[in-house]
């Protein structure tokens, strides 16, 4: 496991390298940390995206989930403590029923989780835009706009802290815990894990509505960052958390990956970005980059399964 985070390490290391070169002042400490900040929103989907993954799935509906998340908190959080409270909550939830219908109808029919995901996906921003007529309104309450863009002792971001939380807890989920090595289990060899008395069905439907509740919890963050209600609010976050999970390490044959490798593939995407950015290039070209990378990383994943 160790091994495998040296390419990542390398290609982190690299981007960086090629961002000193161009524009040294994009590493000022105030700039890492800002940059670092808008990382955090990525890597926050980027960890549900990852174990989602590592059972040997995909989701492609967390980016609409993101979206829906915003829409629904700028229409109904109110800026007093209760409602924030049980919007939050209701939010959450509300991702996780996703997430739930989504795992249930992956584990118990031959549906493909791409393409349930996808419909997913569809059925969720057809919600929103049904919820919102075309026109989203409202505003983000000051307290989810400090936890999306505010910093600790004026230094450190809060989102920073909310995504190294989750990934530490998840890492220890995965490392430490038998539904860690449940979700292994399952995404290796899913027949064995049957045979050794694991439930796949309850795992797989799980890590979909953990996928469905990092996507919430990112759609919060991006709320308070925005501190507005806005269709494009998951724009970005189709592509960028599957490549941050698959340059990690994590296989889309599942059974291989983990948090650790997702955080470095998070921070070598983000900062690609600002590298692209620096020399210019458009978002269709970003979107390119994104996808050569996915392609490219899943080939060299392919051949060494096949070597063995």
């Amino acid at each position: 496991m160790k091994r495998k985070l040296l390419v990542p390490v390398f290609g982190l290391l690299a981007v960086l390298i090629g961002i000193a070169i161009i524009s040294p002042f994009s590493l000022h400490p105030v700039s890492f940390l800002n940059t670092t900040k808008e990382a955090s929103y990525l890597g926050v989907v980027a960890i549900g995206q990852t174990i989602v993954m590592l059972t040997g799935g995909i989701d492609m509906s967390l980016y609409e989930i993101v979206s829906l998340t915003n829409v629904f908190v700028a229409n109904f959080m109110k800026p007093s403590a209760p409602s924030i409270i049980i919007m939050t909550m209701l939010s959450i939830l509300l991702a996780a029923a996703i997430g739930f219908v989504n795992g249930t109808m992956i584990a118990k029919t031959s549906i493909p989780s791409i393409i349930m995901t996808i419909a997913m996906g569809f059925a969720v921003k057809g919600t929103y835009l049904v919820l919102t007529k075309g026109a989203p309104r409202g505003d983000i309450p000051d307290i989810v706009r400090f936890i999306g863009r505010g910093k600790f002792f004026n230094l450190v971001p809060v989102a920073l802290f909310v995504w190294l939380a989750l990934a530490f807890l998840t890492l220890l989920i995965l490392v430490r815990a038998p539904a860690g090595r449940a979700i292994y289990y399952t995404g290796s060899n899913p027949i064995a894990a049957r045979f050794s008395g694991i439930r796949t069905d309850r795992v797989i439907i799980m890590a979909y509505m953990t996928s469905s509740m990092t996507a919430a919890v990112t759609g919060l963050l991006v709320s308070g960052y925005l501190g507005m209600g806005t269709l494009n609010a998951g724009e970005g976050y189709l592509l960028a958390p599957i490549a941050a999970t698959v340059i990690g390490g994590t296989t889309f044959s599942g059974g291989i990956g983990g948090i650790g490798g997702t955080i470095i593939g998070t921070l070598i995407i983000r900062y690609l970005d600002n590298l692209l950015t620096l020399l210019r290039a458009k978002y269709a070209g970003k979107l390119i980059v994104q996808g050569l990378i996915i392609g490219g990383i899943a080939t060299v994943h392919s051949r060494q399964k096949g070597g063995k």
